[in-house]
């Protein structure tokens, strides 16, 4: 089992990946592994990376689909199997003690949750007199020195990707690299570095700078002049203003959403320019206008949505007066709501998610094409993003907010839901403790439309939090996805829910984590799950046909046995094909005939020893109506009632039977 997994992203540089791997190869050790991930490559980076298998490195080439840096790394550390990940770009050359050094860092600072070193440039030509290490930045050059320090809230310096390394504990508290500030394809100025590691520091982490860790990194003669560095400063404020970073956003006042002290430099930077230049003060002219177009970038990208049609950020006060967006409190926890037609509820779910305990959450409401009032509810709230789509799915709504997200922690809440007050502090303290799951989950309370609790038992799990995927195969204790809180990076590496499921996207989603995360139960009541005719987990024949189609998968990828998935599909045939019996007896009381046809047939088709069940029970209750069941049968019953998927009871709790008596 390797201790060090080497991740190294790349798009298009077959050319210079050749030269990456040989200097890595140089420097192998026999507890590292490296993963090569072709972020849609078009050259020949497939064939450049099989000529490095089978020598003292173990080479693993895996594609991702989704193009951007951070989908690409966020795909490595999922794969990769070591307790320390270090990153490396395409084009950069390792020295041959890179990987001893950087586990020899990782001793010297055993708190360390990240580790980094020197970038050292390998210049195509002298470069020109203004290029100053001052001005390295753009160029991903680092050189802090030569003795190592200490990375913290007293000293934030930024260790750029290109000579990284991050305990995988740390990643599993903190999320993996965030897409919203992420480089694609040729981008500059982006800052998925500097957030992730500003985002362990709020977690409670420190890093370390160690000069000895040295990479070496080739600077293209284009970004050696003025005009890229224009271009890189307007795109990092841009990246800047995405990424929301505690500190810089402190000021005493805003201008729609912007910072004062950006407001300010955006008017004064440009004088100050023209002023350096008129003096013939070049250097510091050129000083002030990168200033100038950082101020600019942060700008454009803060305006943005207020130009954009798809996403409105509503801001109202009572009198329905636009206001500008106080968002300089960091958001830690995401609330998702999706919404189909269900105005009459959503106004209550929204209330709850504003009503939490926990101070930075934000609340994003997905309209999924509905044809009621659900963005006039919606315009009633303060800090409420609203973003309208044509009508996807249920799925695709969340995964629309998911990607609007920018807490480090996200909860999808049904819009007939509610949240209790601490749901976020509960789910974020259960998190903090657990800093390998992937989510966590606790009890909802059912009630029905009018707010009524309903009598319930609360699910009682067996298995540890390694090893929840074996229990969730015959049981789902998460009977909505607003009792489960999630770590937003991890879910956004997994792809978010299936969009070709419906009411069983969640579970999938469940499955999927669970095979590769512990998950944790921490059992405390966080949501109210209410039931009426409306709501989707109602139909029981289309939740029985998804979920036999996600154990499917789970079977077909791999995942399980034969054995496995007919035992678990047949709990579950057991669970729903109770709930389309019942159904069809209902349908035929009230003379609805076509509706009972259907249930009838989807019975006989995908749980045909429940429809013989069902008949034999029926001709049961003609031929002994009146005669009271035996004992045995009522404590068969009692057995099958209490193991039905997420209806466990706990120790010492009844469960109800009916009976003709």
């Amino acid at each position: 089992m390797p201790t060090l997994s080497i991740v190294l992203c790349t798009y298009n540089r077959a050319r210079l990946l050749a030269r990456a791997l040989t200097a890595l190869v140089a420097a192998a050790t026999d507890d590292a592994e490296l993963i090569v991930v072709d972020n849609n490559s078009t050259d020949e980076t497939a064939d450049i990376v099989r000529q490095f298998s089978g020598g003292p490195l173990t080479v693993h080439l895996v594609h991702e689909p989704k193009q951007g840096l951070s989908f690409a790394r966020n795909t490595g550390i999922c794969i990769a199997k070591g307790e320390l990940i270090a990153f490396t770009d395409d084009d950069v050359v390792v020295d041959r003690e890179w990987i001893a050094s950087l586990q020899r860092a990782f001793e010297r600072f055993p708190d360390a949750a990240w580790i980094g070193g020197k970038v050292l440039p390998i210049w195509p030509a002298p470069p020109p007199r203004w290029l100053t290490a001052a001005r390295w930045a753009p160029l991903a050059i680092v050189d802090y020195g030569d003795r190592a320090f200490v990375i913290g809230p007293d000293r934030q310096l930024c260790i750029v990707g290109a000579n990284l390394a991050v305990r995988r504990a740390a990643l599993d508290a903190a999320g993996l690299f965030a897409a919203s500030v992420q480089r694609v394809g040729a981008g500059a100025g982006t800052t998925e570095d500097h957030e992730l590691q500003l985002r362990l520091m709020d977690v409670g982490f420190t890093g370390a700078y160690d000069p000895a860790v040295v990479v070496h990194a080739p600077v293209e003669a284009r970004r050696m002049t003025k005009a890229f560095q224009r271009r890189w400063h307007f795109c990092h404020g841009r990246s800047f203003a995405a990424m929301r970073a505690h500190d810089f956003e402190e000021s005493g006042r805003r201008v729609a959403g912007i910072p004062g002290h950006v407001v300010r430099s955006l008017a004064t930077e440009p004088l100050s320019a023209a002023l350096a230049l008129a003096c013939a003060r070049s250097d510091e002219a050129f000083e002030h206008e990168l200033r100038a177009r950082f101020a600019a970038g942060f700008t454009a990208e803060r305006v943005a949505p207020f130009r954009s049609v798809g996403s409105v950020r509503l801001q109202t006060d009572r009198a329905g007066h636009h206001e500008e967006i106080k968002s300089a409190d960091r958001v830690r926890v995401s609330v998702v709501i999706p919404c189909y037609n269900q105005a009459r509820f959503l106004g209550r779910a929204i209330e709850s998610a504003l009503a939490q305990t926990l101070p930075g959450v934000e609340v994003i409401v997905v309209d999924d094409g509905s044809t009621d009032d659900t963005a006039t509810v919606t315009q009633r709230f303060d800090r409420v993003t609203y973003h309208r789509q044509n009508n996807c799915g249920v799925a695709a709504a969340r995964n629309a907010g998911l990607g609007r997200a920018r807490g480090d922690f996200v909860i999808f809440l049904d819009a007939d839901d509610e949240l209790l007050p601490d749901a976020a502090e509960t789910g974020v303290g259960a998190l903090l403790a657990r800093p390998a799951a992937a989510f966590t989950a606790g009890v909802a309370i059912p009630v029905v439309a009018d707010g009524t609790t309903l009598p319930f038992t609360r699910p009682v799990l067996h298995a540890d939090d390694a090893r929840r995927y074996d229990e969730l195969l015959t049981t789902n204790f998460m009977w909505t996805p607003g009792c489960v809180m999630f770590r937003r990076g991890i879910v956004c590496s997994a792809g978010g829910f299936d969009e070709s499921l419906s009411g069983s996207a969640d579970y999938a989603l469940y499955l999927s984590l669970a095979r590769h995360w512990p998950v944790h139960w921490h059992g405390r009541p966080v949501v109210r799950y209410r039931q009426h005719s409306d709501a989707m987990s109602a139909n029981a024949t289309a939740m029985l046909s998804e979920t036999l189609t996600v154990l499917r998968r789970e079977w077909r990828h791999g995942a399980i046995g034969w054995r496995r998935w007919r035992a678990a599909a047949g709990v579950w045939r057991t669970w729903y094909g109770d709930q389309i019996a019942d159904g069809v007896r209902q349908a035929l009381r009230r003379g609805r005939w076509r509706s009972a046809a259907a249930g009838a047939a989807a019975l006989a088709r995908m749980h045909p020893a429940g429809a013989v069940a069902a008949v034999r029970r029926a001709l049961a209750r003609r031929l002994y109506a009146g005669v009271a069941m035996p004992a045995l049968e009522i404590a068969a019953a009692t057995e099958r009632a209490s193991a039905s998927p997420g209806s466990r009871c706990e120790k010492g709790t009844s469960t109800a039977v009916q009976t003709n008596v």
